[in-house]
């Protein structure tokens, strides 16, 4: 809906009202232009649709992750909540086997393993998708770095 009202309202009306402008792509043709560039000499007094259209794009697309990120706050705060109660549970489990005492406190439900139906011998071992994260991250960022 966003790319119908940008290029099929907006677009021709900045046009036809004199506030956006083209790029002839052949001189011999009238009116032969192209209203897709970003790259113009004076982009503050003859922008491209496209470059009106820029920035009202990113806050959209600002507005929805933030939005999303505010939406998702709860399961954040439970996960977060969830790595405390289990790093304070094996801290105070380790001190009672340092010291030798029993420890007696029941295991919190955060750290309660979830049943996976596939035997152990066919998941993924830690260290494989770890590794595998790690190297895709750093492929995005070399191939990012190598295409500008």
């Amino acid at each position: 809906m966003g790319s119908v009202i940008a290029w099929g309202i907006i677009g021709p009306v900045i046009v036809k009202q004199g506030l956006a402008f083209g790029i002839d792509l052949d001189e011999a043709i009238p009116g032969y232009k192209s209203y897709m560039s970003m790259s113009t000499k004076d982009p503050i007094n003859h922008a491209s649709p496209r470059y009106w259209m820029l920035w009202p794009g990113v806050l959209v697309m600002l507005a929805y992750s933030f939005a999303e990120v505010a939406w998702s706050a709860p399961i954040f705060w439970r996960s977060i909540k969830g790595v405390y109660v289990n790093i304070r549970y094996t801290i105070r489990e380790r001190r009672a086997a340092k010291a030798g005492t029993e420890f007696t406190d029941e295991k919190p439900i955060e750290q309660i393993d979830i049943y996976d139906p596939a035997p152990k011998e066919e998941q993924v071992p830690m260290w494989g998708w770890t590794l595998g994260l790690l190297a895709s991250a750093v492929g995005t960022l070399v191939v990012g770095k190598l295409s500008l």
